[in-house]
């Protein structure tokens, strides 16, 4: 997919973003429909975890699982706003998701440790008993580029009608969404380290970006990359 063809698309794939779909989905191209997050992000919610725990481990600081969990939560407003995916061919919880599949079966490229990435998955299963939000897509992917998109405003689905799909990342909103997460850390779990929110975010978005790009060397690495910028009044540019 070149350049134009990748404006063309975003063009008739955006939406506004507002308080009914400020939630985050993955960046697999198989959604469908109106009904998603405009928050594309890698794993969707369960990257939030991911990136806790990742970021953790960086800064040395061992805290209860638990306690992250708690912090995630509150980002996400509950576990009825927890999203993630699975697909049609796995049999186990979120294992039709690549990013989640490929994180939690090999934890060290991701800066985890086996015990939090086990953790990961055992608390997916409890957390759809909480009521989390699994969406289970369907078919095969079909993806021709990897897109990132930076916007306040827009966001943009990742299939059209006519099936054709590509990867979205929703770089400006997952952005807002790690800063979210660091003020709910340090607040409730890092009170007392010198670390600032500041700081922490930062950190959190470059654990976050490091599982990005790892997922997409394994996924995705044939594709083409583009950023494609839209304006507060939908215009459409890609680099």
């Amino acid at each position: 997919m070149n350049k134009e063809e990748v404006i063309n698309f975003i063009n008739q794939a955006k939406f506004q973003v507002n308080g009914s779909n400020n939630f985050a989905r993955c960046v697999d191209g198989r959604y469908v429909g109106d009904n998603i997050g405009a928050i594309a992000m890698a794993g969707a919610d369960e990257e939030l975890l991911e990136a806790a725990f990742s970021t953790l481990n960086t800064l040395n600081i061992n805290i209860p699982k638990e306690k992250v969990l708690e912090a995630v939560l509150e980002t996400t407003r509950g576990a009825h706003n927890f999203h993630f995916h699975t697909d049609d061919h796995a049999t186990d919880t979120a294992m039709g998701c690549g990013h989640i599949k490929h994180s939690t079966s090999s934890p060290e490229a991701y800066n985890l440790t086996t015990d939090q990435a086990e953790y990961i998955k055992s608390i997916l299963e409890k957390l759809i008993n909480e009521s989390a939000k699994q969406t289970v897509l369907t078919g095969s992917h079909a993806e021709k580029a990897v897109v990132i998109i930076k916007s306040e405003k827009w966001s943009a689905r990742p299939q059209l009608t006519d099936g054709s799909q590509v990867f979205i990342y929703q770089d400006t909103l997952t952005t807002n969404r790690l800063k979210t997460l660091a003020e709910n850390l340090k607040s409730a779990v890092l009170p007392d380290q010198a670390i600032t929110t500041d700081e922490l975010a930062a950190k959190l978005k470059n654990s976050f970006s490091k599982h990005l790009n790892e997922t997409v060397t394994r996924l995705a690495a044939h594709l083409p990359v583009y950023t494609v910028l839209i304006s507060d009044s939908g215009e459409v540019t890609a680099e």
